[in-house]
């Protein structure tokens, strides 16, 4: 992903880390962090879409700006002060004053505007997976990896594939950012996707992870088996939506 800011990796390291330990931004961060964990676009001022997430999360990665002990609170941190930093001096003059309704609506309003900003910045159609060999794997890995491959290509699956790919594309269902995070990284390091991939390919594949770990593939496949009637659509989006690691925006 090409980096348009211009950041080297130290800067932007240096960048998030200052956003993280200013005292006039703690505000900010925890604000944005709050809105991301509960997919408050309006608070946002811009719909964060999956794939503009794992470019952010890519970005941060390869220019190793996460610490090395990193749980999901941690995580959405650093995503929240990557989303505030072209608007970071502003945020800073805005919360040096006493806290009033007028800092509030002026930090509501210059977070839309830096989140719509750092999204602008990050429109790439392609990423290139850097895993440099994949990693071995215990039998929990190898058998979900086995089952992602079954959902990439049995025909039987292939509706409901496409159905939870455009749900997923639209947001028109919820899961927790850093959830599709660890589903991105083991889809790297097992080496489902390829050393380049876009958006098209990245979403399939996430949409067969989630089928492969959380919703009962033998019952799909005999669902389908007959071809996809009315009836058998129905099933499919029951099934798929019950999973329970999705909830419907």
């Amino acid at each position: 992903m090409e980096n348009k800011e211009n950041f080297s990796d130290t800067n932007l390291r240096e960048q998030v880390e200052k956003v993280l330990n200013t005292e006039e931004l703690a505000y900010p961060v925890r604000l944005v962090d709050f809105m991301l964990k509960n997919f408050d676009f309006k608070g946002l001022g811009a719909k964060l879409h999956y794939w503009d997430l794992i470019q952010i999360y890519e970005l941060l990665d390869n220019s190793r700006v996460f610490p090395e002990k990193l749980n999901d609170n941690i995580w959405y941190q650093y995503i929240s002060a990557y989303l505030i930093l072209p608007k970071m001096e502003e945020l800073i003059n805005i919360n040096r004053f006493a806290w009033n309704s007028a800092v509030e609506r002026c930090n509501n309003w210059t977070i839309k505007e830096a989140v719509r900003a750092s999204l602008e910045l990050i429109k790439s159609p392609t990423l290139s997976n850097k895993v440099v060999e994949s990693a071995s794997m215990g039998s929990t890995d190898s058998l979900t990896l086995n089952r992602i491959n079954t959902v990439l290509s049995k025909k039987e699956l292939s509706y409901p594939l496409s159905f939870l790919e455009i749900n997923l594309r639209n947001l028109e269902i919820k899961i927790h950012y850093s959830y599709i995070a660890s589903m991105h990284t083991f889809l790297k390091s097992s080496g489902i996707l390829p050393d380049e991939y876009n958006y098209n390919t990245w979403y399939r594949c996430i949409a067969a992870y989630i089928i492969a770990v959380y919703v009962n593939i033998d019952k799909l496949i005999e669902l389908n088996k007959n071809g996809w009637t009315e009836s058998a659509r129905r099933e499919n989006a029951k099934l798929l939506l019950d999973a329970d690691i999705i909830t419907l925006l």
